[in-house]
């Protein structure tokens, strides 16, 4: 996956919705963004079934150069 949307996408827009408790406007404005909120990634990875996701798409502390 190399895009937040491609997380999204693997995810399910309406799972995410539903265990995130987030609406489509919340989603759609960080895919506007590049950036996922970091405390999504845990979820997002169960939810794609994928270890380990590129955490450069994702607005984890330390991380911007």
């Amino acid at each position: 996956m190399k895009t937040p949307h491609d997380i999204i996408e693997a995810a399910g827009r309406n799972a995410v919705k539903a265990r995130l408790g987030v609406k489509d406007r919340v989603i759609q404005h960080y895919l506007r963004e590049g950036k996922l909120p970091a405390s999504w990634y845990f979820a997002l990875a169960d939810m794609t079934g994928q270890t380990l996701l590129p955490v450069h798409l994702f607005s984890f502390k330390g991380l911007d150069p």
